[in-house]
């Protein structure tokens, strides 16, 4: 098929305009692209492609590249409408660099398209086959073409001055809340030999940032990176009053609330691109990777980022061997024994880090039996007294533990029980609160855990939940452990029934 004509044509015609940047549509656009990429994946993997899906196959990927194409055009300050709006589109990526065997294909695949929506035309899996390989092959310059995220990092980065305090605040008893702290330390000091750094680990606690703002007031902190946190949906309103007193970098990779104010300080990636490896890449120059590959392997495994190729790709540049779900592989041994050692500091993240920071894996082996006859005896009493609904679909276990191993144990076992929803529950210390962890490791997952999280705090008094679609957390009071059961359990059986 013929190349589609100069973007200037279309712009001479009306069908393409020049208009304001809308960086928060194209945002949307793009966690839209990611979104329906992961679920196009997720069903490929489980049926394939086969004649019966071909063209729902073919339109999805052909949706996916087109919500990257116009989140670029949107960013750069121009949209398209009409008769040719898509033509006009494809003819951009002309402007910014792709090759033209990229843009016949992606015409020619326009055509087929509209064939498909307007008038019924069947594809066969052949061609599907060609379809879903080239949006693979595409997909990564697409993402690099709308990502800003780098050149926004390094701006905030530069209006730090030499000798300035700078705050953070990062996700605790996290691998990746740890890691991505330890790269943006060094990456600060690297920068900065003079910089005076306030390192802070929180959970989802209501109040929290608010005493921080006022400790940051008084030792004069002006700017901060939040890391790895999902406040813009679990502390909302808090985060944005906490936005209006000082100058914020926000990097995350959890799912991005509509609501939040979107500027070229809130870096929001997918879920596969967890924090600390964002920020190791973005550290290009200035992080060590020597000295801090292991580390940036254990998160990004135990945030299972290898779940994107390219991540994949990345881990075995250092870890060659690593195939996931291995367990024994050398690389998961070791992100088992960093879990350990954030567990068993749950209540002081900071000896966690200061232990990570040196590097000392003695102390790491040691923690690691101690944490681990711990998870062993609850394990098995799990087995054992559990509560289980709908044919074992869904568990609720409370527990009692000198650790919080409420996450891990909830990973384990939804591995032990692929398919079921597991939810651990256990007290907050020196509180009238309790703390679910709630993960389900089916696939397709008949629902997402941070629906079901809502679903079970509705309602509540002080409750907060939030996370990924395969893992989610939650604290509520006490006395509402009874009404969370019973809503999860209402919520659940609408799901499976249906």
């Amino acid at each position: 098929m013929n190349l589609p004509k100069e973007f200037e044509y279309y712009l001479q015609r009306g069908i393409a305009k020049k208009s304001d940047s809308d960086k928060p549509r194209a945002k949307f656009l793009i966690s839209e692209s990611e979104t329906s990429l992961e679920g196009l994946n997720e069903r490929i993997k489980i049926i394939g492609i086969n004649n019966k899906n071909a063209n729902s196959i073919i339109k999805d990927c052909y949706d996916i590249i087109m919500e990257l194409v116009r989140a670029k055009l949107l960013i750069d300050g121009y949209s398209s409408s009409g008769n040719y709006a898509h033509e006009s589109e494809i003819s951009y990526l002309k402007k910014i660099g792709f090759l033209e065997i990229d843009i016949s294909f992606l015409n020619e695949l326009r055509y087929f398209r509209n064939s498909v929506t307007y008038y019924g035309k069947i594809l066969d899996k052949e061609y599907a086959k060609k379809v879903y390989d080239f949006l693979n092959k595409i997909i990564g310059q697409l993402k690099d073409a709308v990502s800003e995220h780098k050149a926004n990092f390094l701006s905030f980065l530069n209006s730090i001055k030499d000798g300035e305090k700078v705050g953070i605040i990062a996700h605790a008893n996290c691998i990746d809340g740890m890691a991505s702290t330890v790269f943006m330390v060094e990456i600060l000091k690297k920068k900065y030999p003079s910089v005076k750094v306030d390192i802070n680990f929180i959970s989802y606690t209501a109040g929290l940032l608010d005493k921080l703002a006022e400790r940051f007031k008084k030792i004069e902190i002006n700017k901060v990176f939040v890391l790895d946190l999902n406040v813009d949906i679990d502390m909302l309103d808090e985060f944005e009053s906490f936005r209006t007193k000082f100058d914020v970098c926000f990097i995350d990779h959890h799912p991005l609330s509509p609501k939040l104010k979107i500027d070229n300080k809130v870096i929001k990636t997918c879920k596969e691109d967890c924090t600390s490896l964002v920020i190791y890449k973005f550290g290009e120059d200035l992080t060590d990777y020597k000295k801090w590959s292991w580390l940036v392997c254990v998160a990004s495994v135990s945030e299972f980022s290898w779940k994107n190729p390219d991540n994949l790709k990345f881990i075995r540049s250092y870890y060659p061997n690593y195939k996931p779900g291995d367990e024994n592989s050398d690389l998961l041994k070791l992100v088992d024994k960093t879990g350990s050692l954030v567990i068993y500091y749950s209540k002081d993240s900071l000896k966690a880090y200061d232990i990570i920071l040196k590097r000392n894996f003695d102390k790491i082996e040691e923690i690691h039996k101690e944490v681990s006859a711990e998870l062993e005896r609850c394990l098995k009493d799990f087995e054992k007294n559990a509560e289980s609904h709908f044919d074992k679909h869904l568990y609720f276990y409370f527990f009692k533990s000198r650790f919080s191993l409420g996450s891990k144990m909830s990973t384990i076992l939804s591995v032990r029980h692929k398919g079921s929803t597991i939810i651990v529950f256990s007290e907050v210390e020196g509180t009238d609160m309790i703390k679910a962890g709630i993960r389900n490791n089916g696939e397709p997952l008949k629902y997402t855990m941070t629906d079901l999280v809502r679903a079970g705090i509705t309602g509540l008094e002080n409750a907060m939940g939030g996370g990924h679609a395969p893992a989610s957390g939650g604290s509520f009071l006490r006395k509402d452990l009874d009404k969370f059961k019973e809503q999860v359990k209402i919520f659940v059986k609408e799901k499976i029934k249906s």
